[in-house]
């Protein structure tokens, strides 16, 4: 259960980092090299990504591991 609840509120915060910034979906896979459909997925919560598939984006969006995961209260 912790591993779902920490998978979608990465996604979230992610799809909210590429939204901030007027990226859409197919714009940040042409930049990455990732597909849509797993940036969607992850976006949504659906599968989980390795680490470095995670600081792919992260630099992409140029944010911080801190800008995506829980505060340590939650």
């Amino acid at each position: 259960m912790f591993l779902l609840a920490i998978t979608e509120y990465v996604g979230r915060r992610l799809r909210y980092h590429r939204r901030s910034q007027d990226i859409t979906i197919q714009e940040l896979s042409k930049t990455t090299g990732l597909s849509i459909n797993f940036i969607s997925s992850l976006e949504r919560g659906k599968t989980n990504a390795s680490l470095n598939k995670v600081e792919i984006l992260l630099k992409a969006l140029n944010i911080f591991w801190v800008d995506i995961l829980p505060p340590k209260n939650e």
